[in-house]
């Protein structure tokens, strides 16, 4: 198997080639297909989940979370307010509203944007979402949640799945250039050992090309015998 490989080094190099050049395309295409779901199929969770969607028409994987970071999170007033930017920096993303009131913390101000978006769909529009409260002119404002949390992931997986593969692939590529290099050696170490082996069957006389054309010995008359 080795020799037919080593025989056939252009075409196997050719091979790997094509499907070195085929995990580059995949890998650069791999981000906008990775997701993170916790749902298991057959659960109660997962039964629930189902008719909130299609009593409700809620998705709690399409739903992010807004905090707010404000001085006086009891202000009614500021309430009100932020809700209303919250409300209309929600149109930013399709099918997007503010569920209830915004809620008070320590130092913060939260509410949620329900969609109906799956979690694949709903984490592309976290920028969006960014962008239109940024926008607002209001406090300074974080979105988190599950789609939001996927959309930062998803660089910094993806950065650690190309380099995964970059080395991967260089070390392949590595492996292919020694395999073909020691192909080469072996096969002119064979060609120098059946030229040395023709050499020595030449000289032996037992190459049966030496036997194809009949041999002539040369007989060289001797002198005729002088008396001294």
């Amino acid at each position: 198997m080795t020799r037919v490989v080593l025989r056939h080094r252009n075409a196997v190099l050719a091979a790997w080639g094509v499907v070195l050049a085929a995990g580059v395309a995949a890998a650069v295409a791999l981000p906008g297909h990775l997701a993170t779901s916790f749902a298991v199929p057959g659960t109660e969770s997962q039964r629930a989940q189902a008719i909130l969607q299609q009593h409700f028409g809620e998705r709690p994987d399409g739903t992010v979370t807004v905090v707010f970071r404000v001085a006086h999170p009891s202000d009614k007033r500021l309430q009100r307010r932020l809700r209303n930017e919250l409300a209309a920096a929600a149109r930013a993303v399709p099918t997007g509203h503010v569920e209830g009131s915004l809620r008070p913390g320590g130092g913060i101000l939260y509410g949620d944007v329900a969609t109906t978006l799956d979690l694949q769909h709903a984490k592309g529009w976290t920028v969006a979402l960014r962008q239109a409260l940024h926008r607002s002119g209001g406090p300074p404002a974080l979105v988190t949640g599950q789609p939001a949390i996927q959309h930062d992931l998803d660089p910094v997986l993806a950065s650690a799945l190309r380099s995964g593969y970059s080395f991967s692939a260089a070390l392949a590529t590595d492996t292919l250039l020694a395999v073909s290099s020691r192909g080469a050696v072996i096969e002119s170490d064979e060609n120098n050992n059946r030229a040395e082996l023709h050499g020595l069957q030449v000289l032996a006389g037992t190459n049966p090309s030496t036997h194809s054309a009949p041999q002539r010995s040369l007989i060289y008359p001797r002198p005729p015998y002088r008396e001294p």
